[in-house]
Protein backbone atom coordinates (compact mmCIF):
# COMPACT_ATOMS: atom_id res chain seq x y z
CA UNK A 1 0.00 0.00 0.00
CA UNK A 2 1.16 3.42 -0.53
CA UNK A 3 0.99 5.78 1.92
CA UNK A 4 2.67 8.78 0.87
CA UNK A 5 3.68 10.05 -2.22
CA UNK A 6 7.32 9.15 -1.16
CA UNK A 7 6.38 6.13 1.50
CA UNK A 8 5.14 3.09 1.13
CA UNK A 9 3.86 0.74 3.98
CA UNK A 10 6.75 -2.01 2.59
CA UNK A 11 9.42 1.14 2.54
CA UNK A 12 8.69 1.83 5.99
CA UNK A 13 8.29 -1.60 7.12
CA UNK A 14 11.82 -1.97 5.40
CA UNK A 15 13.59 0.91 6.93
CA UNK A 16 12.60 -0.25 10.59
CA UNK A 17 14.46 -3.26 9.93
CA UNK A 18 17.64 -1.45 8.06
CA UNK A 19 17.41 0.69 11.28
CA UNK A 20 18.15 -2.76 13.34
CA UNK A 21 14.63 -2.09 15.17
CA UNK A 22 13.03 -5.25 16.70
CA UNK A 23 10.83 -6.85 19.19
CA UNK A 24 10.94 -5.81 22.37
CA UNK A 25 12.60 -2.70 22.34
CA UNK A 26 11.64 0.61 23.61
CA UNK A 27 11.25 3.77 21.53
CA UNK A 28 11.12 7.35 22.02
CA UNK A 29 9.62 8.45 18.54
CA UNK A 30 10.05 11.96 17.35
CA UNK A 31 8.76 13.28 14.09
CA UNK A 32 8.60 15.69 11.21
CA UNK A 33 6.24 13.55 8.73
CA UNK A 34 6.42 16.39 6.01
CA UNK A 35 9.40 15.35 4.95
CA UNK A 36 7.68 11.73 4.05
CA UNK A 37 5.94 13.85 1.47
CA UNK A 38 1.91 14.11 0.90
CA UNK A 39 -0.80 11.31 2.24
CA UNK A 40 -2.08 9.49 -1.01
CA UNK A 41 -4.86 8.01 1.43
CA UNK A 42 -6.99 9.45 3.89
CA UNK A 43 -4.77 11.36 6.65
CA UNK A 44 -6.20 9.31 9.81
CA UNK A 45 -5.81 6.20 7.81
CA UNK A 46 -2.30 7.49 7.08
CA UNK A 47 -1.52 7.91 10.85
CA UNK A 48 -3.32 4.69 12.02
CA UNK A 49 -1.27 2.41 9.47
CA UNK A 50 2.45 4.45 10.81
CA UNK A 51 1.32 3.47 14.44
CA UNK A 52 0.22 -0.15 13.43
CA UNK A 53 3.17 -0.86 12.13
CA UNK A 54 5.56 0.25 14.57
CA UNK A 55 3.46 -1.41 17.57
CA UNK A 56 3.22 -4.78 15.25
CA UNK A 57 7.21 -4.62 15.01
CA UNK A 58 8.38 -4.08 18.48
CA UNK A 59 5.67 -6.15 19.78
CA UNK A 60 3.66 -6.22 23.17
CA UNK A 61 7.17 -7.05 24.66
CA UNK A 62 8.60 -3.14 23.45
CA UNK A 63 7.08 0.37 24.46
CA UNK A 64 6.74 3.42 22.50
CA UNK A 65 6.47 7.28 24.37
CA UNK A 66 6.34 9.90 21.72
CA UNK A 67 6.31 13.60 23.08
CA UNK A 68 2.83 15.39 23.87
CA UNK A 69 3.53 18.66 25.23
CA UNK A 70 1.17 21.49 26.16
CA UNK A 71 3.34 23.66 28.10
CA UNK A 72 0.28 24.48 29.92
CA UNK A 73 1.07 26.00 33.06
CA UNK A 74 4.19 28.40 31.41
CA UNK A 75 0.67 29.40 29.39
CA UNK A 76 -1.24 29.69 32.76
CA UNK A 77 -3.37 27.04 30.95
CA UNK A 78 -5.62 24.15 32.66
CA UNK A 79 -3.92 21.06 32.20
CA UNK A 80 -6.49 18.47 30.58
CA UNK A 81 -4.85 14.96 31.21
CA UNK A 82 -7.06 13.23 28.05
CA UNK A 83 -8.62 16.52 26.57
CA UNK A 84 -5.23 19.45 26.09
CA UNK A 85 -4.13 19.33 22.24
CA UNK A 86 -0.22 17.84 22.14
CA UNK A 87 1.57 20.69 19.95
CA UNK A 88 4.22 17.86 18.75
CA UNK A 89 2.50 17.22 15.47
CA UNK A 90 -0.45 15.27 13.86
CA UNK A 91 0.97 11.42 14.60
CA UNK A 92 1.99 12.46 18.38
CA UNK A 93 -1.88 13.73 18.64
CA UNK A 94 -3.59 10.69 17.06
CA UNK A 95 -1.18 8.33 19.06
CA UNK A 96 -2.05 9.78 22.26
CA UNK A 97 -5.95 9.88 21.35
CA UNK A 98 -6.18 6.35 20.36
CA UNK A 99 -3.75 4.28 21.69
CA UNK A 100 -1.72 5.30 24.41
CA UNK A 101 -1.64 6.87 28.30
CA UNK A 102 -1.03 9.76 29.41
CA UNK A 103 1.61 11.22 32.09
CA UNK A 104 0.86 14.01 34.44
CA UNK A 105 3.12 16.50 33.28
CA UNK A 106 1.84 19.65 32.21
CA UNK A 107 3.93 20.97 30.30
CA UNK A 108 6.06 18.09 29.75
CA UNK A 109 3.77 14.70 28.92
CA UNK A 110 4.64 11.64 26.98
CA UNK A 111 2.49 9.64 25.48
CA UNK A 112 3.53 5.84 26.08
CA UNK A 113 1.97 2.61 24.84
CA UNK A 114 3.76 -0.92 25.62
CA UNK A 115 5.31 -3.08 28.48
CA UNK A 116 7.17 -0.34 29.76
CA UNK A 117 4.18 1.71 29.77
CA UNK A 118 3.18 1.58 33.59
CA UNK A 119 6.50 2.51 35.07
CA UNK A 120 6.80 5.81 32.63
CA UNK A 121 4.02 7.01 33.34
CA UNK A 122 4.80 6.90 37.05
CA UNK A 123 7.63 9.10 36.37
CA UNK A 124 7.73 12.10 38.91
CA UNK A 125 5.56 14.42 36.93
CA UNK A 126 6.56 17.55 39.50
CA UNK A 127 10.37 17.50 38.19
CA UNK A 128 10.44 16.65 34.24
CA UNK A 129 14.52 16.72 33.94
CA UNK A 130 15.27 15.24 38.01
CA UNK A 131 16.16 12.16 38.89
CA UNK A 132 13.15 10.37 38.70
CA UNK A 133 11.83 12.06 36.00
CA UNK A 134 10.27 10.79 32.34
CA UNK A 135 13.85 11.19 30.70
CA UNK A 136 15.91 9.70 33.79
CA UNK A 137 12.99 6.45 33.34
CA UNK A 138 13.40 6.91 28.96
CA UNK A 139 17.48 6.40 29.85
CA UNK A 140 16.97 3.86 32.64
CA UNK A 141 14.46 1.02 30.45
CA UNK A 142 17.27 1.94 27.61
CA UNK A 143 15.09 3.45 25.42
CA UNK A 144 16.23 4.28 21.99
CA UNK A 145 15.57 7.34 20.01
CA UNK A 146 13.77 7.15 16.47
CA UNK A 147 13.84 10.12 15.10
CA UNK A 148 11.73 10.50 11.52
CA UNK A 149 12.56 13.35 9.48
CA UNK A 150 16.12 14.03 11.66
CA UNK A 151 14.46 16.98 13.69
CA UNK A 152 17.05 16.97 16.23
CA UNK A 153 14.51 18.37 18.72
CA UNK A 154 15.80 16.03 21.27
CA UNK A 155 13.78 17.63 24.48
CA UNK A 156 16.35 14.63 26.73
CA UNK A 157 19.33 16.59 26.35
CA UNK A 158 18.43 19.28 28.59
CA UNK A 159 17.61 16.39 31.47
CA UNK A 160 21.56 15.45 30.64
CA UNK A 161 22.25 18.64 31.07
CA UNK A 162 20.16 19.57 34.62
CA UNK A 163 22.38 16.45 35.84
CA UNK A 164 25.35 18.21 35.08
CA UNK A 165 24.12 21.58 36.85
CA UNK A 166 24.53 23.45 33.81
CA UNK A 167 25.60 27.48 34.49
CA UNK A 168 23.08 28.95 31.62
CA UNK A 169 19.64 26.67 32.78
CA UNK A 170 18.16 27.08 36.17
CA UNK A 171 14.70 25.68 38.36
CA UNK A 172 11.68 27.93 37.85
CA UNK A 173 8.62 27.15 39.62
CA UNK A 174 5.24 27.05 37.94
CA UNK A 175 1.87 26.33 39.23
CA UNK A 176 -1.21 25.53 38.31
CA UNK A 177 -4.61 22.95 37.59
CA UNK A 178 -4.44 19.56 36.33
CA UNK A 179 -7.92 18.12 35.22
CA UNK A 180 -8.06 14.22 34.97
CA UNK A 181 -10.73 12.48 34.63
CA UNK A 182 -13.04 15.53 35.65
CA UNK A 183 -11.34 15.51 38.67
CA UNK A 184 -9.19 19.41 38.95
CA UNK A 185 -6.54 19.67 41.80
CA UNK A 186 -3.86 22.52 42.27
CA UNK A 187 -0.15 21.23 41.99
CA UNK A 188 2.96 22.46 40.84
CA UNK A 189 6.45 21.39 38.44
CA UNK A 190 9.80 22.49 38.38
CA UNK A 191 11.09 23.21 34.83
CA UNK A 192 15.05 23.71 34.03
CA UNK A 193 14.22 26.86 32.06
CA UNK A 194 16.73 28.90 29.74
CA UNK A 195 18.40 31.73 31.07
CA UNK A 196 17.08 34.55 28.91
CA UNK A 197 20.06 36.96 29.91
CA UNK A 198 22.51 33.81 28.83
CA UNK A 199 23.44 32.68 25.39
CA UNK A 200 22.51 29.09 25.63
CA UNK A 201 21.36 27.74 22.10
CA UNK A 202 23.17 24.52 22.50
CA UNK A 203 24.30 22.22 19.58
CA UNK A 204 25.05 18.44 20.70
CA UNK A 205 23.24 16.44 18.21
CA UNK A 206 25.89 17.09 15.34
CA UNK A 207 28.82 16.26 17.49
CA UNK A 208 27.26 13.08 18.94
CA UNK A 209 26.24 11.85 15.73
CA UNK A 210 29.58 11.89 14.59
CA UNK A 211 30.84 9.57 17.35
CA UNK A 212 28.15 7.51 17.96
CA UNK A 213 28.84 3.89 17.97
CA UNK A 214 24.68 3.40 18.36
CA UNK A 215 23.29 5.66 15.50
CA UNK A 216 22.16 3.69 12.25
CA UNK A 217 20.61 5.79 9.40
CA UNK A 218 18.29 5.27 7.08
CA UNK A 219 16.75 7.51 4.69
CA UNK A 220 13.26 7.62 2.06
CA UNK A 221 14.08 9.74 -0.62
CA UNK A 222 15.22 13.06 1.51
CA UNK A 223 13.39 12.18 4.85
CA UNK A 224 16.43 11.10 7.12
CA UNK A 225 15.61 8.09 9.79
CA UNK A 226 18.02 8.29 12.77
CA UNK A 227 17.86 5.49 15.20
CA UNK A 228 19.81 5.47 18.53
CA UNK A 229 20.29 4.63 22.22
CA UNK A 230 19.17 7.37 24.71
CA UNK A 231 21.77 6.12 27.77
CA UNK A 232 24.53 7.03 24.99
CA UNK A 233 23.64 10.74 24.61
CA UNK A 234 23.25 11.13 28.23
CA UNK A 235 26.68 9.78 28.87
CA UNK A 236 28.06 11.46 25.98
CA UNK A 237 27.27 14.88 26.94
CA UNK A 238 28.15 13.97 30.89
CA UNK A 239 31.46 13.36 30.09
CA UNK A 240 32.09 16.58 28.53
CA UNK A 241 29.79 18.93 30.58
CA UNK A 242 31.77 17.54 33.63
CA UNK A 243 34.82 18.77 31.61
CA UNK A 244 33.51 22.47 30.64
CA UNK A 245 29.59 23.15 31.70
CA UNK A 246 29.67 25.86 28.49
CA UNK A 247 30.90 22.51 26.30
CA UNK A 248 27.88 22.59 23.77
CA UNK A 249 27.05 26.22 24.05
CA UNK A 250 26.76 27.78 20.33
CA UNK A 251 29.05 31.22 20.33
CA UNK A 252 28.33 34.48 18.56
Amino acid sequence: MQLTTLLSEEEFKNTLNELGIKKGDNICLHSALYNLGLPVIQHKAYLQKLCEILMQHIGEEGSIAMPSFTYSFCNNEIFNVQKSFSKMGTLNEFFRKNYAKRTLDPNFSYSVWGAKSQYLLDADSTETFGKDGIFARLKNIDAKMLDIGQTFSWTFMHYAEKMANVPYRYDKKFTGQICDNDKIYETYVIYFVRNLDKPSHINAHDQFCEISKTLKRSHIDKCNFLYFDLKELYDFMIEKLQKDKNYFLIRN
